[in-house]
């Protein structure tokens, strides 16, 4: 997780408790599907997405401001 200050994680509870009503969050996790072109050489397997396609699934961490 990243560290910020005491005065950053009160910033960052009240703008999630703005954006959604959700008290006392610091950040949001979410994953996106990134397409890719060529399959990896090792688990290729693991890389197909079930429309048949290649991508890479790729976990992300934002704030309230989408940072």
């Amino acid at each position: 997780m990243f560290q910020v200050d005491v005065q950053e994680q009160t910033s960052l509870k009240v703008g999630f408790f703005r954006l959604c009503g959700l008290p006392h969050v610091l950040g949001a996790v979410d994953r996106t599907m990134i397409p890719t072109i060529i399959a990896p050489k090792e688990h290729k397997e693991a890389c197909i997405r079930r429309k048949g396609s290649h991508a890479m699934n790729v976990p992300e961490i934002v704030d309230s401001e989408l940072r």
